[in-house]
């Protein structure tokens, strides 16, 4: 993707500088290989040709504590955890990869992500790391390929994350093979609402619950996990392509893709919203054509959406499925779990400009 159509992505959001609110959670880079010390990978894995007896696949790997001081035995007191890997295939030689999460090397308690600002400290970072480990790359760090990058985005000040959790689970997200929520038990069993495919994903989940007092109350995150088909297209296959622009274009595509900001609403506030469309006759879609909304139509709508809230499905077609998906995103609302609690009228939404729940 080139820098001006980036440039039109990132405004989707209607923010101009997206950098100050994006943070990096893991980076993933690999690379050819020259020279490794093979005494610094305790692990490997060989695969061979049963017939032949030819080495097809030789993996070494090693998950290491360091400062990033540069030394290959860090005496100064490690701050964070990364792992280095080396792999030879038969036909293709020899290739590295180097993950790290820089988190720790940014804030010593390690539950703060790093500011997109600093992505290129990350990078030099994981080149330390190789180069701790006594393997010798065979490419400028420049053209390291990109296998994987986690891209954050906090939030404060919400009053009930859980609630969020629930409301926004149920909707729809091109191109997902599954869409889950669940007690993450690498996160201390925090709520999490998790959503993609092999490509790439999208996490929401408790930060409170996830990291107790370490962090504030109501914190929430939202984080999208960024593999090599999502980022190929947005041009970043390489470290040298992983500019702020095509960043934040990214961040922002896949922001609106998740459909994190949508607002959570109380039923009354849901039923003005379909009931305007029914006096109207109907409304224009994204591409200008007429969607008709009848009230027996409209009836059906709110059925759909109630039965979805709490996790009840009958069935249907996918044309079906279609339709009122199209619909649902017309209105812009989910129905809050709480909506035959509450006592007041809801409506409310996660703002990614200001990082804080936002009343709609």
């Amino acid at each position: 993707m080139g820098e001006v159509a980036a440039l039109g992505t990132r405004r989707k959001l209607g923010i101009e500088d997206v950098e100050g609110l994006v943070y990096v959670d893991r980076l993933s880079l690999s690379f050819p290989v020259r020279d490794y010390y093979e005494k610094s990978f305790p692990s490997s894995a060989r695969v061979r040709n049963s017939l032949t007896g030819e080495v097809l696949r030789d993996s070494l790997s090693v998950s290491v504590r360091t400062c990033g001081c540069g030394e290959r035995r860090c005496k100064h007191g490690s701050r964070g955890r990364a792992f280095v890997g080396v792999q030879f295939l038969a036909g293709v030689g020899f290739f590295g990869k180097v993950e790290v999460n820089p988190s720790p090397w940014f804030d010593p308690d390690g539950y703060e992500p790093m500011p997109l600002s600093k992505l290129e400290e990350a990078v030099q970072l994981a080149q330390v790391v190789v180069e701790e480990q006594g393997v010798s790359a065979a490419a400028p760090v420049e053209r390291w390929k990109v296998k994987r990058v986690d891209f954050a985005r906090p939030f404060s000040g919400v009053r009930s994350p859980g609630s969020f959790v629930r409301a926004l689970a149920p909707l729809k997200r091109p191109y997902t093979t599954f869409n889950r929520v669940y007690s993450d038990p690498a996160l201390a069993r925090a709520q999490t609402l998790h959503a993609g495919s092999g490509a790439g994903a999208m996490r929401l989940y408790d930060r409170f619950e996830a990291y107790g007092d370490r962090v504030a109350r109501g914190s929430m995150q939202w984080e999208v996990q960024a593999g090599p088909d999502w980022l190929g297209r947005f041009g970043m296959c390489h470290v040298e392509d992983l500019t702020p622009l095509r960043c934040q274009a990214f961040v922002a595509d896949r922001w609106e893709w998740s459909r994190v900001g949508t607002e959570v609403s109380s039923s009354a506030n849901v039923l003005d919203v379909v009931g305007r469309l029914v006096e109207a006759g109907g409304y224009r879609d994204e591409r200008g054509e007429w969607v008709k909304m009848s009230p027996a139509k409209a009836k059906r709508l709110l059925g759909e959406m109630l039965t979805e809230q709490h996790g009840v499905s009958w069935g249907g077609s996918r044309q079906t499925a279609y339709d009122y998906d199209r619909l649902k995103r017309a209105i812009g609302l989910v129905l809050s779990p709480e909506t035959f609690s509450a006592t007041v009228d809801v409506r409310t939404r996660l703002d990614f400009e200001t990082g804080t729940e936002v009343a709609a």
